[in-house]
């Protein structure tokens, strides 16, 4: 038959308790053991039991199960709010989850993210399209493509403007002639009037825009 006890007040239990500290097991026999509300442990606990079964009786109905930390305490007016961190596997998606803040329930403050381990994380855009960050999630473009299939001759694809930006004085008194490569990079424009300049292993300097090249033929 069951019994059910309703108290006023807190309810503590000492188990052989010696100068005021307990020293006792306290050991419950049961097939289910169902609490309500949080579980806090004052002392380090031990658990012999290789998992951790929280929702045993779920069939189903309850989506998102997990396991709270509590961070701190934060104030609310002049209340003291604990705060806690959550760790928690959504069965919708099949995937394990985790927030920095969330309520004592396990609501999120901030949202849940996916826990990625190895390489799981999917390529964004097509295939050999360059990856780039795209507000925090890989992403790719026909504007910026690496035809790595053409083993003879592979291509770089660069759609739009490139920007080349300074590379100031000290950098490029570093570049030196790289065989069967020419290196291109930016700097304040000189008598070419670009700024734009190459290093060739046979040959460096600047590359001349259209309107200086008619006015040196002019000259010259």
């Amino acid at each position: 038959m069951a019994t059910l006890k309703n108290i006023n007040s807190d309810y503590t239990i000492n188990c052989n308790v010696v100068a005021g500290n307990a020293y006792g097991t306290f050991r419950v026999n049961a097939a289910n053991i169902i609490l309500s509300g949080n579980i806090t442990n004052v002392n380090p606990s031990v658990t012999t039991e290789p998992f951790l079964i929280i929702g045993a009786n779920n069939t189903g109905s309850i989506t998102d199960l997990g396991v709270l930390t509590q961070t701190g305490l934060s104030s609310v007016g002049n209340v003291a709010v604990a705060t806690f961190a959550g760790l928690r596997f959504d069965s919708t998606i099949n995937a394990w989850q985790i927030s920095p803040q969330v309520a004592g329930n396990g609501a999120p403050i901030v949202a849940y993210a996916n826990i990625v381990s190895g390489n799981t994380t999917p390529a964004g855009g097509a295939n050999t399209q360059v990856q780039y960050n795209a507000n925090g999630f890989f992403s790719g473009s026909y504007n910026l493509a690496f035809d790595y299939a053409n083993t003879i001759t592979p291509q770089l694809t660069l759609g739009g403007a490139e920007n080349f930006v300074n590379i100031g004085a000290n950098a490029q008194s570093n570049l030196n002639p790289i065989a069967n490569t020419t290196v291109v990079f930016s700097n304040p424009p000189q008598a070419g009037d670009t700024g734009l300049y190459f290093i060739s292993p046979s040959v460096a300097g600047e590359v001349i825009s259209a309107s200086k090249a008619l006015l040196y033929s002019l000259i010259f």
